[in-house]
């Protein structure tokens, strides 16, 4: 074969892997921009958690505070909402920043309104059934309304891991920094422990 039609043979067969390639890119790009225009994937509601311990060795007391918290991620308030929980078997609830309706082990609190890209929170003491107890929590969820839709998200179970981290490992930086609220309201939607996975949300 000639050194020309060995260029031909290689145009060819870069043109046959480029129509190989091609309609998987294009798919991919169509596929992205229709999810761009489309943001219903976007959570309206995130009920997020914040724990005094996230690891056995670290609770105090044999008590656990959980600070529950619904982030409105829109710009419309959202009314009537509701968050809910129920406690794990052999965990009491010793106090509450807000006295929530009980019904068994079943909590839940009645929070209005929560204006565009707000939120509100609830924070309860938790008294452990022993140095044994992980799970804290069934799961936590919230309920509302916006422009006349219902919206909802729910977490999973709060649990403890066992054993001890040191402490210095999970000490906040300038960049991390466990108590900043968008690192927090950032670990409602992605599900993570905001003290163990710090990732910034885009902004």
């Amino acid at each position: 074969m000639s050194h020309t039609q060995s260029n031909g043979a290689s145009r060819i067969l870069s043109r046959r892997r480029r129509k190989v390639l091609r309609p998987s890119i294009e798919a991919l790009e169509e596929r992205l921009m229709l999810d761009a225009a489309d943001d219903s994937f976007l959570p309206a509601l995130v009920v997020g958690r914040v724990l005094s311990a996230y690891n056995a060795g670290a609770v105090q007391g044999n008590q656990v505070a959980i600070t529950y918290t619904v982030y409105n991620e829109q710009a419309d308030p959202e009314t009537g909402v509701l968050l809910t929980t129920a406690l794990a078997p052999g965990v009491m609830l010793v106090d509450a920043s807000a006295a929530p309706d009980r019904s068994g082990s079943e909590l839940s609190w009645s929070l209005g309104t929560v204006a565009g890209f707000g939120r509100a929170s609830v924070t309860v003491t938790l008294a452990l059934a022993g140095p044994g107890t992980l799970q804290l929590d069934l799961g936590a969820h919230a309920f509302a309304t916006v422009a006349a839709r219902a919206v909802t998200d729910a977490a999973p179970a709060a649990t403890l891991r066992p054993g001890s981290v040191d402490p210095a490992l999970l000490a906040a930086t300038t960049e991390a920094n466990t108590d900043d609220p968008i690192v927090q309201e950032a670990a409602g939607p992605a599900r993570l422990r905001p003290a163990a996975d710090l990732r910034l949300p885009p902004r």
